[in-house]
């Protein structure tokens, strides 16, 4: 069973014999197929085609088994977002599995609870939750700043082209 509108002939067959022992790997529940097949799924590129029902279909099955933060976090984006029309925008599950994620330790997701919080969305303001969700992700940053050698980790600069210099690549603002 290959599923969704995937076919042979779109892909290697490494590839699909790879794919064939993810899938059966994620009928036994093997988390790490489950979550492959789910991001391979929701992405997609030239040899594996993006399938966003199935996408939904393996966060929820990976999010059910075991809480993964990564699945509700993605679940979380596809309800804020109604991305590709699997599910319908829903903000207030958005925000329960983005907050199932955030106790999960899932930093994209605790910055998400955060702002939801700071602007209302999907839940009343509430500054003291909002503060509480992004000094989190604070605590994090700084902690992996001084995991390094005494004084800390260096700062990388990041590089930058030269249309940069003039507005950028969008233009000015």
């Amino acid at each position: 069973d290959r599923g969704g509108d995937w076919s042979s002939d779109v892909c290697s067959s490494d590839l699909s014999d790879g794919v064939a022992l993810l899938r059966e790997s994620a009928k036994h529940n093997n988390s790490d197929a489950i979550y492959l097949l789910a991001q391979m799924s929701f992405y997609g590129n030239y040899s594996y085609p993006r399938n966003l029902t199935e996408s939904f279909q393996r966060y929820s099955q990976l999010a059910s088994l075991s809480g993964n933060s990564s699945a509700q976090h993605m679940i979380g984006f596809m309800y804020a977002t109604g991305v590709g029309a699997v599910v319908q925008r829903d903000p207030a599950k958005a925000l329960l599995h983005h907050t199932f994620a955030a106790e999960g330790g899932h930093s994209k997701s605790e910055m998400t609870v955060a702002f939801r919080y700071q602007n209302g969305i999907g839940t009343s303001r509430n500054c003291d939750e909002a503060v509480n969700y992004y000094k989190k992700v604070a605590d994090k940053a700084i902690a992996w700043y001084r995991s390094d050698e005494p004084g800390g980790k260096a700062w990388v600069a990041d590089s930058y082209s030269l249309a940069d210099e003039d507005g950028g690549v969008y233009g000015e603002g």
